[in-house]
């Protein structure tokens, strides 16, 4: 079980709020166990993005009972500059704290080594510096795009 985000335009249907659906080429894309492909949507297990949240200083962000974005499950929040700044600024104290996260960065054309008993070691990867870059991108895209830029999780 987990949350399926979205990120990008509000819109109604049949009553429900809903996030369209979106592609962008110059979306990121981080090959292996990540589905979004270039894609606006992400669908992390409960206690992957808690986990996720609590080390890069965004637990609040999300998941504050009064203001955060993913407060309600199922739900859907506007998005605004505010929440943008907080990402960025958590991506920035992160690449201070972690000096190789880009060169640690999972890419389409690394494969993961495989270990003694042929597991894949997905720890040789920075899977939380990929999530912030892409929160970065989707919420960018979404303020400069979209007359009602959101986040919904269901």
């Amino acid at each position: 079980m987990g949350y399926d985000i979205y990120i990008g335009e509000a819109e109604t249907i049949n009553g429900e709020i809903r996030i369209k659906r979106a592609i962008q080429a110059a979306a990121p894309e981080f090959g292996f166990g990540d589905i979004s492909g270039r894609g606006n949507s992400r669908h992390p297990g409960y206690s992957q993005m808690t986990e996720f949240c609590k080390a890069t200083g965004l637990y609040e962000l999300f998941f504050d009972k009064n203001t955060g974005l993913l407060r309600t499950h199922p739900g859907c929040c506007p998005i605004g500059q505010e929440h943008l700044e907080s990402i960025r600024k958590a991506k920035e104290k992160w690449e201070e704290g972690h000096p190789n996260c880009k060169e640690l960065l999972p890419t389409k054309d690394k494969e993961p080594t495989l270990n003694r008993n042929d597991e894949r070691e997905g720890n040789q990867y920075d899977w939380f510096y990929a999530r912030l870059i892409w929160y970065e991108f989707w919420f960018e895209w979404a303020l400069m795009n979209c007359k009602k830029p959101s986040i919904s999780n269901s």
